[in-house]
């Protein structure tokens, strides 16, 4: 199936609430890309949420909390969220959190090699326990003890715990079986290999910010 972009104006008495929160929730906590249209549609993961309130709330409730006084370093999220999105090739993702991790201090050389579906080979022992947990977790199965009890030392227990969930919520919208019928737009077929070429072509996230991120695949 595909989601329409909601339209603020045609929202119902039960997605309007919803609505109002995420919109205050993303000025507040996610910044640097663009995720409203003009008139105030949301674009990415929220449409879809705000599309079903019930299902939606929930998932935005946990979002907040994973958002809100996070213990990870900044790098260390961005990585995790980028090992996730470029497995599942999902365009949105990659054009939102390329974006925010540059901005984070990550390279456009670590940027590229993560989209690409590889480990940088000059990644900091945090941003290398990151990307192993988020590898290991997209890859199904039970996470390896020895890349848990990694990630409980540089992070500690609840550290280990924030980015477990962190790649669990991610998991449970990009690994659905219907996200890509669910970007809420037109969908671009070639928007992953589009953000993998812009990072691998040398031009950086500057580039990245020339795409159009409501046609791109959350």
């Amino acid at each position: 199936m595909r989601l329409p972009i909601l339209d603020p104006k045609d929202l119902s008495d039960e997605q309007k609430p919803l609505y109002d929160d995420m919109r205050a929730g993303i000025k507040d906590h996610f910044k640097g890309f663009v995720n409203m249209r003009d008139d105030g549609a949301l674009l990415g993961p929220w449409n879809p949420w705000v599309c079903e309130p019930r299902f939606g709330k929930p998932v935005w409730e946990l979002v907040k909390a994973i958002a809100s006084n996070p213990l990870l370093p900044a790098p260390v999220r961005e990585v995790a969220i980028l090992v996730t999105g470029s497995h599942f090739r999902s365009g949105y993702e990659l054009y939102a959190h390329v974006l925010v991790a540059e901005q984070r201090g990550l390279s456009d050389e670590k940027l590229a090699t993560i989209v690409a579906g590889q480990r940088p080979v000059d990644l900091t022992k945090q941003e290398a326990v990151a990307y192993d947990v988020a590898a290991a977790l997209v890859g199904g199965g039970v996470l390896p003890e020895l890349t848990w009890r990694a990630a409980v030392k540089e992070f500690g227990e609840h550290g280990a715990a924030e980015l477990s969930y962190l790649v669990g919520r991610l998991l449970h919208g990009l690994g659905h079986p219907q996200h890509v019928r669910r970007a809420g737009a037109g969908v671009d077929a070639a928007s992953f290999d589009h953000s993998a070429a812009l990072l691998a072509g040398g031009g950086g996230a500057h580039a990245m910010q020339r795409l159009r991120p409501s046609a791109l695949v959350w």
